[in-house]
């Protein structure tokens, strides 16, 4: 997804067997999921701080 190769992977030839067969639009797709997934992480990780930090009754006043 970086535009890495083979030799900037450090990988060789096994990175170009590997992903040899990916063309951009793979890559634009990859990119698409990741950054959902980025998010969805950065949310889980705001509520799990909020578990900890928050008194139950100003979590449960936030719906959570």
């Amino acid at each position: 997804m970086e535009g890495g190769n083979a030799e900037s992977s450090g990988l060789g030839d096994w990175f170009d067997e590997n992903t040899g067969h990916l063309d951009d639009r793979d890559a634009d797709f990859l990119k698409h999921w990741d950054d959902l997934l980025t998010k969805e992480e950065a949310d889980v990780f705001r509520f799990r701080n909020e578990l900890w930090t928050m008194i139950s009754a100003d979590r449960e006043k936030l719906g959570r």
